[in-house]
């Protein structure tokens, strides 16, 4: 019985885990860890979400809204010009609210379908190798690239397809 508990635990495993209720609050931070987006009740279907700076000592909140959706992902650009969610919670790779755009104020700029985004050919692409599953290359683990200037922000796929996913109007 021994050697059988051993073998169990030593021997590498495969674990296919369902998703779970997200957390009460989750939290995600530009690159810099000085703005970061804190989303609470994201079991609702449209929760809530705050953009935070800090400043010195002190933690100033920049702005709150409620989101589209529960986002799997989140990009929050330099200063919190920009805040980019990707999918839906537990489901990065979702059709619906593929990427999400909002202002540095938190107004919705656009909420962008995924076929809408990568195009027909790379949709096509996508569902043919092996389903439209948390697997293909569009899940969280996919490394989108953005790029913004004052008035606007660009995404840059893996395969090289670039897109303009916001512009800014005037204020």
């Amino acid at each position: 019985m021994t050697a059988f508990v051993l073998a169990f635990l030593l021997l590498p495993a495969h674990a296919w885990a369902e998703c779970l209720v997200a957390p009460d609050v989750r939290t995600f931070s530009e690159e810099s860890g000085w703005v970061w987006l804190r989303v609470t009740r994201p079991n609702d279907p449209k929760p809530r979400a705050s953009l935070h700076r800090s400043e010195g000592s002190k933690e100033r909140r920049v702005w709150s809204n409620v989101l589209e959706s529960n986002p799997h992902g989140v990009w929050i650009a330099p200063n919190g010009q920009w805040v980019v969610t990707r999918g839906i919670y537990c489901n990065g790779s979702s059709l619906e609210h593929a990427l999400v755009v909002y202002d540095g104020a938190g107004k919705l700029v656009r909420s962008g379908r995924m076929d809408e985004l990568v195009g027909p050919e790379m949709m096509n692409s996508l569902w043919s190798k092996g389903g439209h599953s948390p697997e293909t290359p569009w899940t969280v683990h996919l490394a989108l690239q953005f790029r913004m200037d004052r008035d606007r922000l660009w995404v840059t796929f893996p395969w090289g397809h670039s897109n303009t996913i916001a512009t800014l109007t005037a204020r």
